[in-house]
């Protein structure tokens, strides 16, 4: 329905003067300066290249105010046409918003405008930790608000927050701040108000009836608040996504920190959003719905396509392909919200890249106090947080919404991290990864390598934290610079690790050729306790102290079932009562310590595997804690061995022979050995329909097989305890046998691949009644071309192909499950085949 009341009578300006842009000045902002409080400046239509400062309560308006509301209101020619744009504000400087509306609790009106491609306003994030904190973060590409509570009405904000270098980290399209541990990295044309007594703070933002498209942010895309604490309505906007049933938009769009303030949603508009799985490609388009046949191009846009909803998760699935600034368009830091799975493709394609410097400073990910939250897949590379300080995190910062330095509290955050790459990424703390006053963080199979830090943990800082770290890797990265702090010199600390009043247990990880002034590989401070079992430190360098060093410690590092060798100048740089070590390749007096060259058999690959032979063989202990309970048990021999790797060897040059209807396996021998033991089953994986066969002899026969059915079978021997199996080979007697002598099968036909699941070879065979052109290739679960295996004209025929598990351009890929296509003639079929690594 059509208001008939007009925006001139509701705003009243009765009594006030009007200033008239451009009849009056020629520019907005001499408008603005040379009105006085309660004034009006009517703004006509056109195009005003303006970063507009506002200290004063006026009315800011377009022509619109004379204009009947329609429910179209948004199509009205004096808001389409009366339009502030941001785009031209000098790259170097702090104001880059539309408008900056600030100081002493004013509270004017803004109606009627087009805000498009504000670039947002640096602020300054204040605090202490051992070292002052100023950190710079754009905010507000279209508003940004300072301890001032406008009426937003009527307004169009469009393409804000797209900025190439000046990356806006919150608020793409409005920020609002009232918190005092935040300013403003500059100031100008200050001085109107700043004597004037300060108006009481509203109960309410009134932010209604605006439109938003395309805006852009690392959290609270659309609108930012912190510090406010109390309703902000939004209501009748129209947005570019929306949850239709719930009539909202998640925390990721409208975002408040620490969930202060609360945004009142009422009659909101926008597309509808559906669906718990969002495709992202580097060659999608973020008009698109996020579908696996119409992917977006950014992360930013994906999150706001999450319907507000706790109750289920979204993963967002991340194609292979570099997603940065000059790429994709992709804004820095992602703040990842609750119930999200980030999961990329693969870890060593899928990669997301800040492309920050110590100009340009921005995190990779921002993980806050969070639930359900897990990353995969993926690389994480060109972070810097140089100015963050001792919070640190230049690829990922896991911590509350406001770290605390004193009296800081560990809270409850659960992120998952698994299957990710950390690499060339830079901070003051911190260089990989920090986590900060956060209990519950799990980190497995993550490769931590070449990051470096000023002062403390090159690869990850974990401080007031509990962590749990297993299956890793953690390389090559540097804390050597240091600081100065009350005029005390303080080394760079943990090349690899740094622990300061928190907990870590760390398992089967591999810790080496990291460099620090002061422990290379781990620095542990003051209350902290560790807990390092299965693990190698290797090669780690540092000036003093060992590749594990304590300072000030006052708990316990407690080390078994792990090889520490050549760390210079010392391995461990720990006293009697800071640490309980036994069962280790440490030169220490505790249980079971031996200190003899592992033997590794090739520390290049980083994978740190014992030669036959190694004094590091079974002379490791199931049960570390030492509670009596057997806490490890997959382990071959007598004990776990020590180190990452248990080592293991199996039955080798497993095959097969022909005689008649006779099959004879055979294998390699192994020296004393006691027998061997030969499984034959229908099932590859040897769950069911398993027969067993003991042998002494390296070799077993076999008759009686059934036609047409594929056996699999397995060899392991037994040297006191049983070695690995063999590979499996299968064997399908028709194949070897009779259909020898067949010319042609009598129809097209695709068998299923054998072995499967297969690592690291597989067979694929199919059956041409006739001649014909065949294409057979792999594709991953998505759809894309990963092998082309055949593609030329065969002769009919009883045909096989092998794959070995590499792409199109030789390179290994990574388990899972994958299709396998035929095309010949008119006949088209598919299966799936799981590779195992």
């Amino acid at each position: 329905m059509t208001k008939h009341l007009t925006l001139l009578l509701f705003i009243g300006l009765g009594f006030s003067t009007t200033i008239n842009i451009p009849m009056d000045y020629n520019t907005i902002q001499e408008g603005i300066d040379n009105s006085e409080n309660g004034d009006t400046v009517i703004v006509n239509q056109g195009i005003y290249f303006e970063n507009l400062i506002l200290e004063k309560d006026i009315v800011l308006a377009s022509n619109f105010i004379f204009d009947v509301i329609d429910p179209e209101w948004y199509e009205n020619e004096n808001i389409q046409n009366t339009i502030i744009d941001g785009s031209l504000a000098d790259q170097n400087s702090s104001f880059g918003s539309c408008l900056v509306i600030r100081d002493n609790n004013i509270a004017p009106t803004v109606i009627g405008f087009t805000f498009r491609e504000g670039l947002g306003t640096v602020m300054v994030d204040i605090d202490n930790c051992a070292v002052p904190i100023r950190k710079p973060e754009r905010s507000g590409g279209g508003i940004n608000i300072f301890k001032a509570y406008p009426i937003v009405n009527y307004n169009r904000f469009i393409d804000n927050g797209i900025g190439d270098q000046q990356m806006i980290s919150n608020g793409g399209a409005i920020s609002h701040f009232d918190d005092d541990d935040v300013e403003f990295d500059e100031d100008r044309f200050i001085s109107s108000m700043n004597d004037q007594e300060q108006r009481d703070v509203p109960e309410q933002l009134n932010i209604q009836n605006n439109l938003f498209e395309n805006n852009s942010g690392g959290d609270g895309r659309t609108f930012y608040s912190r510090g406010y604490n109390g309703p902000i309505d939004v209501s009748e906007s129209i947005f570019d996504n929306i949850d239709c049933e719930e009539n909202r938009v998640n925390d990721f769009v409208l975002k408040s920190r620490n969930n202060l303030g609360s945004f009142i949603q009422n009659d909101i508009s926008g597309n509808c959003i559906s669906g718990d799985t969002i495709f992202v490609s580097i060659n999608g388009d973020d008009g698109n719905s996020g579908t696996e046949m119409a992917p977006v191009k950014t992360i930013g846009y994906a999150f706001t396509l999450v319907k507000n909803d706790s109750s289920h998760t979204t993963t967002i699935q991340i194609g292979e392909g570099i997603f940065s600034p000059s790429t994709t368009g992709e804004k820095f830091p992602i703040y990842i919200p609750d119930n999200i799975h980030l999961i990329g493709t693969n870890r060593e394609t899928s990669i997301l890249d800040a492309e920050a410097d110590f100009e340009n400073q921005r995190r990779v990910l921002v993980i806050e106090q969070c639930e359900n939250v897990k990353l995969a897949k993926l690389t994480i590379t060109g972070g810097n947080a140089q100015d963050a300080k001792c919070y640190g995190g230049g690829g990922i910062f896991i911590a509350p919404s406001n770290p605390s330095y004193s009296g800081a509290q560990m809270i409850l955050s659960t992120p998952v991290l698994e299957d990710i790459i950390v690499t060339g990424n830079h901070a003051y703390a911190g260089g990989g990864i920090s986590v900060w006053e956060s209990e519950g963080p799990i980190l497995s199979d993550v490769i931590i390598s070449n990051n470096d830090a000023t002062w403390l943990g090159g690869g990850i800082m974990i401080a007031l934290s509990d962590v749990t770290m297993e299956n890793s890797k953690i390389f090559n990265n540097y804390a050597t610079e240091g600081v100065v702090l009350n005029f005390n010199q303080w080394p760079g600390s943990g090349g690899g690790v740094y622990v300061d009043i928190g907990n870590l247990v760390l398992t089967k990880t591999s810790v080496y050729n990291n460099q620090a002034s002061r422990g290379s590989g781990l620095s542990i401070w003051r209350e902290s306790d560790l807990i390092i079992n299965q693990s190698v430190f290797y090669g780690n360098i540092t000036e003093s102290g060992g590749s594990i060093n304590s300072f000030g410690l006052n708990g316990m590092v407690t080390i078994s079932n792990s090889i520490f060798w050549l760390n210079t100048p010392n391995d461990v740089a720990l006293s009697n009562q800071d640490a309980n070590i036994n069962f280790t390749n440490l030169d220490w007096e505790g249980e079971s310590n031996i200190y003899e060259d592992p033997l590794f058999l090739d520390v290049e690959s980083g994978d740190f595997i014992l030669q036959i032979g190694s004094p590091c063989i079974d002379a490791g202990t199931a049960d570390p804690n030492n509670d009596g309970e057997d806490e490890i048990n997959d382990f071959f021999g007598f004990a776990p061995d020590l180190g990452v790797f248990e080592f293991s060897y199996g039955v080798e040059g497993i095959g097969y022979s022909l005689d008649g209807q006779n099959i004879t396996l055979s294998w390699d021998s192994i020296d004393n050995s006691q027998y061997y033991l030969v499984e034959q089953s229908l099932d590859s994986n040897f769950v069911d329909d398993v027969d067993s066969f003991y042998v002494y002899d390296n070799n077993y026969i076999t008759s009686g097989l059934e036609f047409n059915v594929e056996y699999f079978y397995r060899v392991s021997a037994f040297l006191e305890y049983f070695t690995d199996h063999s590979e499996t080979i299968a064997i399908i007697f028709d194949f070897v046998g009779i259909r020898n002598n067949e010319t042609a099968p009598n129809n097209f036909a695709l068998n299923q691949n054998h072995p499967n699941p297969f690592n690291p070879i597989t067979t694929v065979r199919y059956e041409l009644p006739e001649d014909s052109y065949v294409d057979v290739t792999v594709y991953d679960m998505l759809g894309n071309v990963v092998r082309n295996l055949i593609n030329a004209d065969q002769s009919s025929g009883f045909k096989s192909i092998q794959w070995d598990a590499t792409n199109n351009q030789g390179a290994p890929v990574s388990a899972g499950v994958y299709l396998y296509k035929i095309q010949a003639g008119d006949f088209v079929d598919t299966k799936k085949m799981i590779l195992l690594k």
